[in-house]
């Protein structure tokens, strides 16, 4: 799976918000607005390679300070759009069990 496509997917189809990283190939991507302060707001984070072939993409909200979740086996459009469902639904679920 290519960047442009993962980034299609993420920016179009999920709304998500990137923001590139400034060292690297890679891109975090959010929901709603970038927070620098704190990655509350991140759902997940890809790296590519020079070439733009994605070589690793993590869960950020299932992901705790020491145990990174990532997406494995082989990546499919379908399997990454279940992935980010899941993802933005823990990320609501949490926001809104704290309120």
């Amino acid at each position: 799976m290519t960047f442009d496509e993962i980034h299609s997917l993420l920016t179009i189809e999920f709304g998500l918000v990137p923001d590139f990283l400034k060292k690297g190939n890679g891109c975090s991507y959010f929901f709603g607005q970038v927070s620098k302060e704190s990655s509350t707001t991140r759902i997940i984070r890809e790296h590519h390679d020079a070439q733009g072939l994605v070589s690793e993409v993590k869960r950020s909200v299932s992901s705790v300070e020491e145990n990174s979740v990532f997406i494995k086996d082989s990546l499919t459009m379908g399997k990454l759009r279940m992935e980010v469902t899941e993802e933005i639904a823990l990320f609501l679920h949490k926001k809104y069990d704290r309120s």
